[in-house]
């Protein structure tokens, strides 16, 4: 996590369990709002998961709340945060705004989709497994399946 804090990722929010499946999340900020945003799911200090919101931060964790069951990799990801709510093991959300800096004869540059790809890469977060096109194109995938 302290890789993710020295590029920039804040704490925004966290995930909680109301009652036995019921997932919630709750934002500490306005932070709901950022859009193409870079987030990541962090349990106990360690990186579980790195995403990207191309809505609001607000709307693409209600993905993981309530997945529509087309939606694989979030149905996947929901079950495993529930997994560890209901081990009493607390699911904070941390992101990093895609501020547009970036400019290039004159389009505007993703910092946040340009990056993703390589925070996974090099930190590998074991629910990423399950998101293969989240995967830098250099890397071969087949080979870090389990």
């Amino acid at each position: 996590m302290e890789r993710l804090t020295q590029l920039g990722f804040n704490p925004i929010g966290k995930w909680f369990l109301i009652n036995e499946h019921y997932l919630q999340f709750s934002f500490l900020n306005e932070s709901w709002r950022e859009k193409n945003a870079l987030y990541s799911f962090i349990i106990d200090n360690e990186i579980k998961y790195i995403g990207l919101s191309p809505t609001t931060l607000g709307s693409q964790m209600y993905k993981y709340k309530r997945p529509d069951l087309t939606q694989i990799i979030n149905v996947e990801i929901r079950s495993l945060i529930v997994e560890s709510l209901e081990q009493n093991i607390p699911v904070s959300i941390l992101s990093y705004p895609d501020n547009r800096l970036l400019n290039y004869a004159g389009y505007n540059i993703s910092l946040t989709a340009g990056i993703k790809g390589s925070l996974i890469n090099e930190l590998q977060p074991s629910w990423n497994f399950i998101d293969e096109n989240a995967l830098a194109p250099n890397m071969n995938f087949e080979a870090h399946r389990d």
